[in-house]
Order: C-alpha cells, then sequence, then structure tokens
C-alpha cells in the first residue's frame, strides 16, 4: 500500500502497486475499502473517518518472461516497458 498527499493538501492517494489473481482492470470500490483502506488507516489513524472519493484502476504491462523490455530510437532514445510486477 502507498499514500501520496494530493497537490492541495486536503486529501490523499491510496493505492497498492500489484494486486495478484485478478484480472479485471475495473476500478472496485469494495475491494478498495475492503483491502486497501484497513491498510492505510494501519498507517495513518487519521485516515479512520476519511471519506472515500473515487477509485481508479490500472493495468501495468508485463512480458511472457517477466523482464522489461527496452527499444532504442533514432537521437538517442529510448522506451523501457513491461516492467510489471512479478
Amino acid at each position: 500500500v502507498y499514500i501520496v498527499m494530493s497537490k492541495d493538501n486536503l486529501s490523499c492517494f491510496v493505492g497498492a502497486t500489484y494486486e495478484r489473481n485478478r484480472s479485471d482492470h475495473q476500478p472496485n470500490k469494495e475491494i478498495a475499502i475492503q483491502e486497501l483502506l484497513p491498510k492505510a488507516i494501519r498507517l495513518i489513524p487519521a485516515l479512520k473517518d476519511s471519506t472515500l472519493l473515487s477509485v481508479v484502476a490500472g493495468v501495468r504491462l508485463n512480458h511472457k518472461d517477466r523482464r522489461p523490455q527496452i527499444f532504442s530510437f533514432p537521437n538517442n532514445l529510448f522506451l523501457i516497458t513491461a516492467m510489471g510486477s512479478k
């Protein structure tokens, strides 16, 4: 779990970088409340009285061999991708 304050310091983002055994990339409010919020409250007890404003979900790309993929382009440009969690 990670916690990051918003720019206005009036709210924070609580998230997890990886959830095992989950292929659905749709936001799920129940999972946020059941799994993430208790962990965040253990780190910052004042969050106990907080209000959940929204939920978002994302997908991490990874390669079949679970190694990052590095591509080079002209003009000394590089793309590093597929750094999904193991």
